[in-house]
């Protein structure tokens, strides 16, 4: 755990001499676009899937379909959603319309 700890932090600690490999650039600047990155992966899954559907009232139903050659892949197909007043509980959490409330 404090090896996993270490790697997180590492990139952030000042090499020998202040500067880094690329004297130009920050020495910390890799792992902040690297960072960036995931966080804006994180945000467009989450548009994706669960704001777009809940203001379109829609869900996203995976269908699964094989291609001429056999490989597998997942569609997802948009699917209307007729109840404005569909509310699901799921493990504890309540679903309405696809949003977590």
């Amino acid at each position: 755990m404090a090896a996993q700890a270490f790697l997180m932090v590492a990139p952030f600690l000042r090499p020998p001499g202040g500067v880094g490999s690329t004297p130009p650039l920050p020495y910390w600047l890799y792992s902040v676009v690297g960072i960036a990155i995931l966080v804006a992966a994180v945000i467009y899954w989450l548009v994706w899937v669960k704001v777009l559907p809940a203001i379109g009232r829609y869900r996203l139903v995976p269908e699964h379909e094989k291609l001429a050659d056999g490989t597998a892949v997942i569609v997802y197909q948009k699917v209307k959603t007729t109840q404005s007043k569909d509310v699901k509980v799921f493990s504890g959490t309540i679903w309405q319309n696809g949003c977590v409330f």
